[in-house]
C-alpha cells in the first residue's frame, strides 16, 4: 500500500509553519517563534512550497487536457486557431493557479 501525502489545500500559520488542510503541522520552518527573527528567505521558501503542493494537481489536470488537445490531430487542424485557443487558456488558468515567482 502506498503512503500518500497531507491532501491540500496546505496553509502557513502565523509562525510560518506549514498546516495541512486539517490544520495539523506537516514542516516547522523555524522561521518566527514568539522571541526570534523572521527570515525572509524561510518565509519565501515556505510560501513557495504552500504554492507548489496547492496548485500540483490543478497544473497536473492542465497538462493532460493540453496533451488531449494537441494529441487529437484531426481536430486540432480543423479547429486550428479555436484548439490553439482552448489550449493556452487552459494553461494560463493554470497558472494564474500557481501564482507569480
Amino acid at each position: 500500500m502506498e503512503t500518500k501525502h497531507t491532501p491540500a489545500p496546505w496553509s502557513i500559520d502565523q509562525y510560518r509553519n506549514i498546516l495541512g488542510a486539517d490544520g495539523h503541522l506537516l514542516v516547522v520552518t523555524g522561521v518566527a517563534t514568539p522571541i526570534g527573527p523572521r527570515n525572509q528567505q524561510s518565509e519565501a521558501n515556505a510560501a513557495h512550497i504552500v504554492r507548489c503542493v496547492n496548485s500540483h494537481e490543478q497544473m497536473r489536470r492542465a497538462l493532460e487536457e493540453v496533451l488531449a488537445v494537441c494529441q487529437d490531430r484531426q481536430a486540432f487542424v480543423m479547429q486550428g486557431p479555436r484548439a490553439f485557443a482552448k489550449a493556452e487558456q487552459i494553461a494560463r488558468a493554470a497558472l494564474s493557479a500557481a501564482g507569480k515567482e
